[in-house]
């Protein structure tokens, strides 16, 4: 089975688990991102978040039924320092 890593838990690392699960991969997907949170829609957080218009369920561009459908493991708060890729 393929483990594959992606760095940065953002908007377009969750585009990148989606379009793997989507083309048929089947093995572990770890997605390691330096911030604590999921992903979320940027734009609004600084400008309708930050003046009350909005909750933060509503920024989340996924939600757990989509995670646990997408089979993914979260590493949060976790910083990428270096690569070693084994062939």
């Amino acid at each position: 089975m393929r483990s594959i890593t992606v760095v940065g838990a953002s908007p377009a690392g969750q585009s990148t688990v989606r379009a793997l699960r989507a083309e048929g991969s089947d093995g572990e997907i770890v997605v390691v991102g330096e911030e604590r949170h999921t992903p979320y829609d940027r734009p609004p957080l600084s400008r309708d978040f930050l003046k009350g218009d909005l909750d933060a369920d509503a920024l989340a561009l996924g939600d757990a039924h989509e995670y646990e459908v997408l089979d993914v493991q979260w590493l949060l708060g976790e910083r990428v320092v270096r690569l070693d890729p084994i062939s």
